[in-house]
């Protein structure tokens, strides 16, 4: 190469480096004006954007003097610019209603182009999901009729033992009633023994319900009085029986899971006890389903506390889960970050901006409860969230704000 062609390289890229130079503060400029408020100066930047790309695009029409990899390299950086420029002037169009007719039409063709398999894309995730719901459903119709189907062989037992009792106790009063007081004194005890030896057998009877975690627990409690009457005895099968039948309409309580993920901390715990914890006396058990309902590095730190005695094992899974994964810092940091480090929102995706608005409402209830709202209140991460959000929800944002 000659000193002249090295010249002539040497200068063509510097006027290519302004023109980039100057596209990119007009860019800049534009993209700060589009958060205030004046329309008016935003259709200025507009045209001086136009303008610089014009320029720009006009040097990067001609650049022979360069090799074929620094031409590949101009090539890419201009197709860059020219998707950040598209970007861009939609977002103007949407603020101020002024769209640009010499690139509407290179951008109505890539996205008829992208549309078809976007659909395509849509179309199978919506039918894969429609499966995984059906056939969550039919599982949990199959369980619940197994479950009915429990319960209604318990409620004909319990339906034959009170006819036995109601007769046996009508017979019995019709019988005393004819007697002395003194033949009364004796039938009724042996009545009442046999009464009270039917109830405590028919309790022991019943199989647990609470491993299943599909029923409430029945909690049947032993009279105080040594002696109850016989109206008592056939009240307490009566209560029974009705307890049985309103667990038929209580429907199967979810029970989550737990991955590690401090953000998920607080719900599962909070969801383990009331479901499980508070159901259980035996903490053997209690333990076993807590490494059960774990996955991932939660289960690895606890599934080794089974050797433990029974007390100690689950408390000791319990404070090793707390340590690693439910200290309020480290809840609310999850929750922070989650906020803070995703991808921005375009202006047309409302799923994802509704995604992000479910995110910051359960970020605030968790950190509500534990006392961190500063957190997410301070100023360097309300603006990081802002910067997520699409430019014409970003003016409405400044508006708000500075109202």
């Amino acid at each position: 190469m000659s000193v002249a062609e090295s010249t002539s390289v040497s200068d063509k890229r510097a006027l290519i480096k302004s023109c980039a130079s100057k596209f990119a503060k007009a860019m800049k400029a534009l993209e700060l004006a589009l958060i205030g408020t004046d329309d008016g100066k935003i259709s200025q930047l507009r045209r001086e954007v136009l303008d610089s790309w014009n320029v720009y695009e006009k040097e990067l029409s001609d650049i022979d003097v360069f090799d074929q990899e620094q031409q590949t390299q101009l090539q890419r950086s201009c197709r860059q610019s020219l998707q950040e420029l598209d970007l861009i002037l939609e977002q103007v169009s949407q603020r101020i209603g002024a769209i640009d007719e010499t690139l509407s039409l290179t951008r109505s063709q890539s996205r008829h182009s992208a549309a078809p398999s976007e659909r395509k894309r849509q179309r199978a995730e919506l039918k894969l999901a429609h499966i995984r719901r059906r056939q969550d459903l039919e599982r949990r119709q199959q369980d619940l009729e197994f479950q009915q189907a429990e319960i209604r062989r318990e409620m004909e037992k319990i339906a034959v033992e009170n006819d036995l009792a109601r007769i046996e106790i009508e017979d019995d009063s019709g019988s005393s009633s004819s007697n002395s007081v003194a033949s009364n004194n004796v039938i009724l005890p042996e009545m009442r023994q046999s009464a009270r030896e039917k109830t405590e057998a028919y309790v022991r009877s019943i199989p647990d319900v609470t491993p299943t975690l599909g029923q409430p627990e029945l909690n049947v409690v032993a009279a105080s009085n040594p002696k109850p009457s016989d109206n008592d005895l056939f009240n307490g099968f009566m209560a029974m029986t009705s307890s049985v039948q309103e667990s038929l309409n209580l429907p199967k309580p979810e029970l989550l899971t737990f991955s590690g993920n401090p953000a998920d901390y607080c719900k599962f715990i909070k969801n383990f006890e009331t479901n499980i914890e508070m159901r259980l006396k035996d903490n053997r058990l209690k333990l076993s389903y807590l490494v059960q309902f774990c996955n991932g590095d939660a289960r690895r730190s606890i599934e080794d506390c089974v050797v433990l005695p029974s007390d100690e094992g689950y408390v000791r899974a319990k404070q090793i889960l707390q340590g690693r994964y439910g200290k309020p810092h480290l809840v609310a940091r999850s929750h922070v970050e989650r906020l803070i480090d995703g991808s921005p929102v375009k202006p047309k995706d409302v799923q994802g901006l509704m995604n992000l608005s479910l995110d910051m409402e359960k970020c605030q209830i968790t950190l509500s409860q534990i006392g961190f709202v500063s957190d997410i209140n301070n100023t360097e991460n309300l603006k990081k969230i802002v910067r997520r959000l699409p430019m014409h929800i970003r003016s409405k944002w400044a508006e708000r704000a500075s109202s």
